[in-house]
């Protein structure tokens, strides 16, 4: 393979971003960083992709844990991401690059891709009318994208405000991260659970558990939500406010897609 595109997805965002990317790219591959945090990584490759999305205006901490890997990684390699988020992206791309350059790496293209969100605890679910606007963005945004890709053109990151840098990306984004692994005690299943472990095997951290026919989460969560949103139930709840709410799939992307056993 010429090109590896490596990506963290819990409802199919940033999984539809990196299937889309790989499709423009000759001869490329796309690798679940969940099921390659113990695998060899090799770096005979023009290019290497970074595709995840925004968590608390940062990216997730198994992408970051993930680049602290990639200390075998060919120093001169074209290296990319693209940041999946719901409304504001915070310092992301900039917060990536440091990430990289303490590895020895250079981000030498990122990009940003609205995408509807799936943080229900916070928001309602995106109408299928904010939806589809979005999805339609993407296409034209893709486009851009191949263009810089395939010249592997250099992209400064886009310049970004004191308060994203120093109190979104910074302090907020520092605090939220401490607090994701354990904030999972939110989690609980209803009785419209049918013990059917969906939940368990779409986890990308192998964060829960089935005990006594239940749902277990172990303290080691992202908050990606896959358990939530994937569940056929419903019966997946974070606190009270998601109860009721619209659940979210990326529409371009399939359950099997996402479980452990899938590709």
């Amino acid at each position: 393979m010429k090109n590896r595109i490596y990506y963290f997805s819990g409802t199919g965002n940033s999984l539809q971003v990196a299937r889309d990317i790989a499709s423009k790219l000759e001869d490329c591959e796309i690798i679940s960083i969940s099921k390659s945090l113990n695998s060899e990584l090799t770096s005979n490759y023009e290019r290497i992709g970074f595709i995840f999305p925004v968590y608390a205006w940062g990216p997730p901490s198994i992408v970051t844990r993930f680049v602290k890997r990639l200390n075998n990684v060919n120093k001169n390699i074209y290296i990319f991401c693209a940041a999946t988020y719901k409304n504001e992206p915070g310092a992301v791309l900039r917060y990536f690059s440091k990430v990289l350059n303490k590895e020895g790496l250079k981000l030498n293209a990122g990009f940003e891709v609205c995408m509807p969100g799936n943080h229900i605890a916070h928001y309602e679910a995106d109408s299928q009318k904010i939806q589809k606007e979005k999805f339609e963005k993407w296409k034209s945004q893709l486009s851009e994208i191949t263009t810089v890709l395939l010249n592997k053109n250099e992209i400064k990151s886009k310049k970004t405000s004191l308060f994203s840098r120093f109190f979104q990306t910074g302090l907020l984004y520092k605090i939220a991260v401490k607090q994701f692994c354990k904030s999972d005690k939110k989690f609980f299943s209803s009785d419209k659970c049918n013990e059917c472990g969906i939940c368990e095997e779409v986890c990308p951290t192998d964060n829960i558990v089935i005990k006594n026919n239940n749902p277990t989460w172990e303290h080691n969560c992202e908050q990606c939500l896959a358990c939530l949103h994937w569940c056929p139930q419903q019966a997946i709840e974070f606190g009270k406010k998601t109860v009721g709410r619209e659940r979210y799939q990326n529409p371009f992307v399939r359950l099997n897609d996402m479980l452990k056993k899938g590709d």
